[in-house]
């Protein structure tokens, strides 16, 4: 097994508000770790997916096929939560 790269956060936390920072660990929270993994190791750590792949020991089209449906389903937990702040009508 593969030992993952140690790297800096892609943005800074500064930032990201906490309420983002919230936002962002409750939409994780409901992906399983399978799409978890891949979304972290490929767009926090910056890795390409061959790599993603290669260190989850798994074919690269499995990797690709984690990550649509992980940002899909991040970005739809997103949404939600959104609608759930802020109903018809009121804005931040």
């Amino acid at each position: 097994m593969r030992v993952v790269p140690e790297a800096e956060p892609s943005l800074g936390s500064h930032e990201l508000s906490i309420a983002q920072r919230d936002q962002l660990d409750r939409g994780f929270a409901r992906l399983d770790l399978d799409q978890r993994a891949v979304l972290v190791l490929h767009h926090h750590v910056g890795l390409p997916l061959s790599e993603v792949a290669a260190i989850l020991e798994i074919p690269s089209g499995t990797a690709k096929s984690r990550l649509n449906r992980g940002t899909a389903a991040m970005r739809a937990a997103l949404e939600a939560d959104d609608r759930d702040l802020y109903p018809k009508g009121q804005t931040a």
